[in-house]
């Protein structure tokens, strides 16, 4: 059921990076906003017409000066107000190329903030910086790959169109019994090279080996 909405509501999609540099984040200190004066992810807003990832590498380079690719989806933050709904998607990038610098506008600084910075809950840096960084840094982070797939049919291209989704893991190695470690069967039930002889100190209760499954 569609529900009626004021008509000053709008949808916003905004796009932040998270760009491990060294032994830190790549952060910039905002000039605008509730969070002036304090370091958050680069990022900003999507242009109409702009792909995320095109948003992305844009406003990483004006905001921070450097140059970074996406390297897959990492976090996903909402925000209800009373006339938007902004909706804010961060990206784990990998560091390409530039010295990090301020635009003077939107930022006034760009700098490299220590991840026990962030650990130590840093009052000059967002905490939502943190929260979407540490994971990363840790190597705890569950990335959401790009996976190239474009609908066969419609007018679609690669940069028009993107998937991000969980990749399928590789099925698991067949377990093998422990016990059968001295067992004497390849895959089929062919033997394998005959046993060493054991001695009468190496004596045992015998045991039936059961071949691999074919």
């Amino acid at each position: 059921m569609t529900r009626p909405r004021p008509a000053a509501h709008r949808n916003v999609i905004g796009v932040g990076g998270v760009v491990p540099m060294g032994a830190g984040v790549l952060l910039v200190r905002l000039t605008y906003s509730r969070h002036k004066g304090r370091f958050m992810l680069p990022g900003g807003k999507v242009d109409p017409g702009e792909s995320l990832e095109a948003a992305l590498v844009r406003e990483v380079q004006e905001e921070a000066g450097v140059l970074a690719e996406p390297d897959g989806l990492i976090a996903v933050r909402h925000r209800v107000d009373p006339h938007e709904l902004n909706c804010y998607l961060i990206f784990a990038m990998r560091y390409l190329r530039g010295t990090p610098r301020a635009n003077g506008q939107d930022t006034d600084a760009a700098a490299v903030v220590p991840a026990d910075e962030l650990r130590a809950g840093s009052p000059r840096v967002v905490p939502l910086a943190a929260a979407a960084a540490l994971p990363l840094l840790d190597g705890a982070a569950i990335r959401l790959p790009a996976h190239g797939f474009v609908p066969p049919a419609g007018p679609y291209t690669a940069q028009t169109f993107q998937l991000y989704a969980a990749e399928t893991p590789a099925p698991p190695a067949p377990r093998r019994d422990p016990a059968d470690a001295d067992c004497n069967y390849e895959r089929g039930g062919a033997a394998a090279d005959p046993a060493p002889r054991r001695g009468p100190a190496d004596a045992r209760p015998s045991r039936t080996c059961r071949p691999a499954s074919s």
